[in-house]
């Protein structure tokens, strides 16, 4: 079985998340690619707002549908970020209840 590891940044009101292999395998580019079927690298950013739907209304003609998220109590969508020269994908997500009273 893979596993996953993350590190969390945590500076105020910004919070940096990053999720990939567990160090067993985080040299292992031969494993990484038979399991997760590519190279490693960066895939994307997923940011939290406090006012989802809000966001949304802002982003709408540039966003896929507005869903309920695998977390959950929490809703996702993603932005169309290649109409903004963007070339990694985006997701925005409602915050968690933790994340909302820090905000």
């Amino acid at each position: 079985m893979i596993k996953m590891s993350n590190k969390k940044i945590n500076q105020g009101q910004a919070l940096l998340e990053i999720v990939g292999p567990n160090a067993d395998l985080a040299n292992d580019r031969e494993t990484v690619e038979k399991y997760f079927g590519i190279e490693p690298h960066f895939y994307g950013l997923s940011l939290s707002v406090k006012d989802l739907d809000s966001t949304y209304d802002l982003l709408q003609d540039n966003a896929g549908t507005l869903k309920d998220a695998f977390q959950p109590n929490r809703r996702i969508f993603t932005l169309r970020g290649k109409n903004f020269g963007m070339n990694v994908p985006m997701t925005f997500l409602s915050c968690t209840s933790a994340q909302a009273g820090r905000l």
